[in-house]
């Protein structure tokens, strides 16, 4: 099959599923859907096709006519890119404190951000994009249309998922809380194609049951609370042992899976949705931390400190001190009596 895509619309589908060779343990099959991977790094381009295309087969959206959107990041991308490829201009209405980053992109993509009142909430983001699509004749993305999106991203990530396990599985499906909107869907299809085989599905929600353990409880099998800092720690072992670079959400999600294969039958598949919030600079300032320390250990141990069978500890890494705080200088230890007699 052709790998040639006519234009950024046609790299929409066919997300990325790797099969994790290091962090997982033997018994058991791990595999990661990479939603990063899509155009413009965005998860939500099905989301915005299925939602223009219907919206233009139905009337209410004409051609050139300007799209406004509520969004906080994730699908106002997604949908910023489908609308640059469509040629409908995008307002994007957030109240939400925005990072540099996603504003340069949406500018890049043609898209103008609007902010409404913080202290308001979403609820006058909401309010400030209707007023916007009554007053100029723009076209408001509402839930109904939101519907129509998700109805088709989880039949097309269903369709892959069934294609990509086509021998056999898989047994678990996992995703984290930025997937609970979709996911439930996603499993019911595949419980309905796989009736002798139907996947489990399993949530990874924030901390001790916080977060979006309430939505996920709804439709998962099985939640698995993961911490902020376990969260963080295997975003880094993904980019570091697996060279996957996902964000605070990946690592979670990664996690709950890591969590979830310890106890897995033997032989099991594990498939977990990685979301595509994308390395963050946590997680790059922490795996810099890692490499710096293991470059000092190597050094150390190269000029003969540290801990080699039974001598005392000579220096001390970045790993064991505080942060901030500046390494104790150690003395060289006297030498015995015996050996200034020997010498």
């Amino acid at each position: 099959m052709s790998n040639r895509r006519h234009g950024a619309i046609g790299t929409i589908g066919r997300t990325p599923c790797h099969r994790l060779r290091y962090l997982p343990p033997p018994h058991v099959q791990l595999y990661a859907r990479l939603e990063i991977a899509g155009s413009a790094a965005a998860t939500r381009e099905r989301h915005a096709l299925a939602l223009l295309q219907a919206e233009r087969a139905s009337g209410a959206l004409q051609p050139g006519q300007t799209v406004v959107d509520v969004s906080d990041g994730r699908g106002g991308t997604g949908l910023a890119v489908a609308c640059a490829y469509a040629g409908h201009p995008l307002l994007v209405v957030t109240h939400a404190p925005v990072c540099p980053q996603w504003r340069r992109l949406l500018h890049h993509l043609g898209a103008r951000l609007v902010r409404s009142d913080p202290s308001r909430g979403r609820k006058g983001a909401v309010a400030k994009a209707w007023h916007l699509a009554n007053d100029h004749d723009f076209f408001l993305v509402d839930q109904r249309s939101r519907g129509v999106g998700v109805a088709a991203q989880a039949r097309t990530i269903a369709r892959e998922i069934l294609e990509d396990f086509a021998d056999g599985g898989p047994d678990y499906v996992l995703a984290g809380p930025l997937g609970a909107d979709v996911v439930p869907d996603v499993v019911r299809l595949l419980r309905k194609e796989r009736l002798d085989a139907a996947p489990l599905a399993c949530a990874a929600t924030v901390g001790d049951g916080g977060g979006r353990a309430d939505t996920a409880a709804s439709w998962a099998d099985e939640t698995l609370p993961i911490g902020d800092e376990l969260a963080l720690q295997t975003a880094c072992d993904a980019l570091m042992r697996e060279g996957i670079a996902c964000g605070p959400e990946g690592g979670r999600t990664l996690a709950a899976a890591l969590a979830l294969c310890g106890n897995a039958p033997a032989g099991s598949t594990v498939l977990c949705l990685l979301p595509g919030d994308g390395p963050k600079p946590a997680v790059a300032a922490q795996v810099e931390r890692r490499r710096s320390c293991r470059a000092e250990r190597a050094v150390a141990a190269a000029l003969g400190f540290g801990r080699h069978r039974g001598q005392g500890v000579a220096r001390e890494s970045a790993l064991d001190r505080p942060e901030g705080t500046r390494a104790r200088r150690y003395r060289s230890p006297a030498p015995s009596p015996v050996s200034r007699i020997a010498t």
